[in-house]
């Protein structure tokens, strides 16, 4: 068949890890199999920085990032044929400007990670529900296909009328998380880790009774990676802080002994990919998660983890698979086989090229 210019319409610009690992990441595969890939995203690193750092100027940024994407929009839409859309155009617009892609006659893929109607239909202020409430919706049901993280996502777009439907997890290449770091020697003492960014750090807090009875009976250290050191002031237990970086990330997920991934049971949060799930088992390690959307699905009790539903379920398997070395390491073994066989990119890839050429060929 005719290979496609095929224009990706991300939220972030690279540092977003959504982007970075729903999209970006599949470029060169796309380009090796003849594709020729144009980038458009919306907020730009320096707007990532400036929204965590607390600068009211992200706001201004974030204009010019808006018309930005709305002129490259207009350009594109003249010579394009197919379009992947990260989650929506333009968060919070009442516009469809999606509706500009099929007026010209030209296809688009939604691709979500999360299950943002929630922003709008459970919006605090009435106004925004009643603007927005429907409004992905309408998009999803005019779209040539929906790529889902998980089977919730998937669900609501069936729901919604979309034409096709496709799960694709939240995937990472084995490349970067060879098989070396399983050999990597592990930090003294014993250490949990939690990988996250500003946006999901308020659900350690959760952990703060079963973390800090832990950590006060054990030498145990809880490090936080990509955590909002401002809210550093509202856990109760003894953590190190460690500033999220692209060079490092693996190695400090490697030289732990124990991943975790507390996530409350609300509507969105059901929406979410289990990403740090996959992330730890990546690099060999026993994870152990909320029992929530996808993470039953990504947690086998016993096998490679456990989920925990309450403070006392959090200590006391913390505290088992600290004093059985023999259970963390048949976790870590098993961990890193799912990973290989459900969560790598050199997996996804194939179910993600096969989406994009159906929608090329008008299917």
């Amino acid at each position: 068949m005719l290979k496609n210019t095929v224009y990706i319409y991300t939220k972030h610009q690279g540092q977003g890890a959504s982007s970075r690992y729903r999209s970006i990441q599949y470029f060169d595969y796309l380009q090796q199999q003849g594709f020729t890939v144009v980038h458009r995203y919306l907020f730009s690193d320096e707007y990532l920085k400036l929204k965590y750092s607390k600068n009211r100027k992200h706001l201004l940024v974030a204009m010019t990032c808006y018309l930005k994407r709305f002129f490259n929009l207009v350009c594109d839409v003249r010579k394009g044929r197919v379009f992947i859309i990260e989650k929506e155009l333009f968060p919070y617009l009442p516009v469809k400007f999606e509706y500009l892609i099929k007026a010209v006659g030209a296809r688009y893929i939604l691709d979500y990670d999360d299950a943002i109607w929630h922003n709008y239909d459970s919006h605090r202020r009435g106004l925004v529900r009643f603007l927005l409430g429907n409004k992905l919706k309408k998009i999803i049901r005019t779209s040539d296909f929906f790529i889902g993280g998980n089977d919730y996502l998937c669900d609501y777009a069936d729901r919604a009328g979309a034409r096709h439907v496709v799960t694709i997890p939240t995937v990472i290449s084995q490349k970067k998380y060879h098989v070396a770091y399983l050999d990597m020697p592990k930090s003294e003492p014993f250490t949990l880790v939690w990988i996250g960014s500003p946006s999901t750090s308020p659900y350690l807090v959760e952990l703060n009774d079963a973390l800090s009875r832990i950590t006060q009976e054990f030498d145990i250290n809880v490090r936080l990676i990509g955590f909002d050191e401002k809210m550093s002031h509202r856990l109760a237990f003894r953590h190190t802080v460690v500033s999220w970086n692209a060079d490092t990330e693996v190695s400090e997920l490697a030289t732990a002994h124990l991943g975790i991934m507390p996530l409350p049971d609300r509507p969105f949060e059901k929406g979410k990919c289990g990403f740090k799930l996959i992330q730890y088992m990546a690099v060999g390690l026993p994870i152990l998660a909320s029992p929530v959307g996808v993470n039953v699905q990504i947690v086998t009790n016993g096998v490679n983890g456990f989920t925990c539903r309450d403070s006392d379920d959090w200590y006391s398997r913390i505290r088992q698979i600290f004093l059985d070395e023999t259970l963390r390491a048949e976790m870590g073994k098993n961990s890193r086989k799912n990973f290989i066989e459900r969560y790598s990119l050199e997996a996804a890839s194939i179910i993600y090229l096969q989406t994009i050429e159906q929608v090329c060929a008008g299917e």
